[in-house]
Parts: C-alpha cells; sequence; structure tokens
C-alpha cells in the first residue's frame, strides 16, 4: 500500500486539508481510490502563482511519475508545461476566483520521465478561500488520443480539400 507523502499540510477556511493526508479519511479515500487523476492547488491570485498541494497516483501515471517524489514533482513542475500552458491554467484558476464554479482548460503537457507530450482537460472547482489564498481542486482527464484523432482528421481533410482543388477532374460521392 503506497501513500503519497507531500511537504506540508495547509488549512484554508472551513475545508481542514489534513483530511486528504489521512490515510483513513473519507476524503483521502474518495481522493485516492474514487476519482479520476487529480490535485489540489494553492493559487494566490496576487502572486498569479499555483502551488501543487497534494496529488493522487492516477495524476503520478498520467505524468509517468509514478518514481518520482511529489516533493520533486512540485518544485519542477513548470518543467512539465510550457509558458503558453502555465498562462491557460493559470487564467483558468483566476476565472473562478472571479466567478466561482467550474471551470474546465486544456492544454498540452510533457512527461516527467519519458519527455512525451499528453493532451489534458483540466477541471477546476473552487473549495475555499482566505484573502489571497484559494484552494483549488483540480480533476485531469487524458485526451491525447482525441487530440491525435482530431489533428489526424484534420490533417485528412486539408489533404482531401488541396485535391479537390488541384484536380481537373470532378469527383463524384455516392452514398448508396
Amino acid at each position: 500500500d503506497k501513500r503519497v507523502i507531500v511537504q506540508k499540510p495547509h488549512i484554508f477556511g472551513s475545508l481542514n486539508i489534513n483530511n486528504f493526508y489521512n490515510p483513513d479519511s473519507c476524503e483521502n479515500l474518495m481522493f485516492e481510490q474514487f476519482s479520476g487523476p487529480a490535485a489540489i492547488f494553492e493559487f494566490n491570485n496576487l502572486e498569479y502563482r499555483a502551488k501543487l498541494i497534494r496529488v493522487n497516483r492516477k495524476t503520478l501515471t498520467l505524468f509517468g511519475a509514478e518514481n518520482v517524489p511529489v516533493s520533486e514533482i512540485s518544485v519542477n513542475i513548470r518543467n512539465y508545461y510550457s509558458p503558453e500552458t502555465r498562462k491557460v491554467i493559470l487564467n483558468t484558476m483566476q476565472e473562478i476566483i472571479e466567478a466561482g464554479g467550474e471551470k474546465s482548460c486544456v492544454a498540452e503537457c510533457r512527461t516527467v520521465n519519458k519527455q512525451e507530450m499528453v493532451w489534458v482537460k483540466f477541471h477546476f472547482w473552487l473549495l475555499s478561500s482566505i484573502g489571497n489564498r484559494h484552494t483549488i481542486y483540480c480533476l485531469m482527464e487524458d485526451i491525447t488520443e482525441e487530440k491525435i484523432s482530431e489533428n489526424t482528421l484534420l490533417a485528412t481533410n486539408s489533404q482531401m480539400s488541396m485535391l479537390m482543388d488541384n484536380t481537373t477532374v470532378g469527383l463524384l460521392l455516392m452514398h448508396l
């Protein structure tokens, strides 16, 4: 039974983040066993920075980081995405602070060890806030296969369009 070790527990508002660290708590069980890849971030909207507080095993698997200490991931998290991706994620977190509710975004990230690209749809919810510090819950969805299919379809459509534009013979498509 492997447990994810995190750096320092935080308590914000009415949500006690410590419950996510307690192996016997319902929060930890739900976080580890009954959700997909998930993480908890602390977002400081004045500094426009997000700090990774907690991830589950499925998140580590998604990013190929099963054997990497969480403390190392937290420190080096910027190495796993581009400045453009960072901006998309932080802007989405800022929107949650301003509007509440759920916000989603799609971003291209890199796996930790293999440096392969993975497309991720991030779903964010604001859990609690004190001052400029906000606790944000994040569920992740691997949409890499969908993006590959989408890109292949776009390339095929582009090639078909080019063929049709440059052919002197007409094409007839019939559905029987």
